[in-house]
């Protein structure tokens, strides 16, 4: 590189802001998930996750960013039979869903996860002919959605994700 630094396109910059976004809601909710299913999900003799799941993770082009090329196991399916190995990128079914016994036991404290989750699904809502960020492909992406995308991010920020003093 000849000791030249490199620089990203304005696109690549934006985003690249919209992963450190999303994985930062993604530490957050899943911080709230363990709490609910700690004791519950670690006793299960059927875990919820399911290996079709992660095709979702495969096939969007803006969670294959989060996830990363080389971050790929089993064939492309981060399934082990024991859960998910996603730490980042997994998809929002993934985070939405819970079992009945979870519904029965903990449901009020999946109240507010699920609506940090309906809002944080918000943001990328109709990023392109009213299709997700999560589902489009990197022919949708341009600098006035990605601007776009990332001001609906920010308000959610100032809602969940409050700064730390």
């Amino acid at each position: 590189m000849n000791g030249m630094k490199t620089t990203s396109s304005p696109m690549e910059s934006l985003l690249e802001e919209l992963v450190r976004f999303h994985k930062e809601a993604e530490e957050i909710i899943a911080r709230r998930i363990a709490e609910i299913c700690r004791e519950t999900c670690s006793a299960c003799q059927t875990p919820c996750c399911n290996e079709h799941m992660c095709s979702e993770a495969d096939d969007s082009y803006f969670l294959t960013r989060i996830i990363g090329a080389d971050s790929r196991k089993n064939s492309g399916k981060w399934f082990d039979g024991n859960g998910c190995m996603l730490q980042y990128g997994r998809p929002m079914l993934c985070r939405d869903y819970f079992c009945d016994e979870l519904l029965v036991l903990a449901a009020e404290k999946i109240v507010p996860v699920r609506q940090f989750i309906k809002d944080w699904k918000l943001v990328y809502k109709n990023f392109a002919s009213n299709r997700s960020l999560l589902v489009v492909g990197p022919d949708a992406m341009n600098t006035a959605r990605l601007e776009k995308t990332l001001v609906k991010s920010e308000k959610f920020r100032q809602k969940w994700m409050p700064p730390t003093s």
